[in-house]
């Protein structure tokens, strides 16, 4: 089967397409944001001030998700995918070398949800605005990977206008 390089207008067609796509993305994020800096907001009122601040963040605190970027030279694009976010789990050891688990370590120190460092029943707006942004988090990467096929459409949009200039000059 051949394969044929794709014409001048497709690509022009793509680019215009991931352009349309990156402003949704960022619309979305944008959005996510601020629904999560909102509920975060109501929350601080209905906690107060001190109840939702960095000193109530545990000293413990570790990663609970993680981005991995992935480069795939060996596909055909040749571009990085980024992974969506994923959740870590959590395991340590006790002081005598055995496995505790992610339920029994959290029961000792209430770790498992970032949300409980701010209250032992936090409020709707709350749990609301960490909903919002990890939402957010995944509309990043998300965004971050059109960019790139964005940044990939627009140079083989250069590739095109380049090599019909130099078949212009030719003659």
């Amino acid at each position: 089967m051949l394969t044929t390089k794709p014409s001048r207008d497709d690509n022009l067609i793509a680019l215009f397409d991931l352009v349309d796509s990156y402003l949704l993305h960022q619309k979305a994020l944008a959005g996510a944001i601020s629904q999560g800096s909102l509920s975060l907001a109501e929350a601080k009122y209905s906690l107060g001030p001190t109840s939702v601040s960095q000193i109530q963040y545990d000293s413990r605190m570790q990663r609970t998700r993680f981005v991995n970027v992935r480069d795939t030279s060996e596909s055909r694009t040749g571009e990085s995918v980024f992974e969506e976010v994923v959740e870590q789990p959590l395991t340590r050891r006790a002081a005598d070398g055995a496995k505790i688990s992610e339920g029994d370590d959290a029961k000792r120190t209430g770790a498992a949800n970032p949300l409980a460092w701010f209250a032992p029943l936090p409020p709707r707006s709350l749990r609301n605005a960490q909903t919002s942004f990890v939402q957010a988090a995944k509309l990043a990467i998300r965004l971050a990977g059109v960019a790139r096929e964005l940044e990939s459409a627009r140079l083989r949009c250069a590739d095109d206008d380049k090599a019909e200039a130099e078949g212009q000059e030719r003659p």
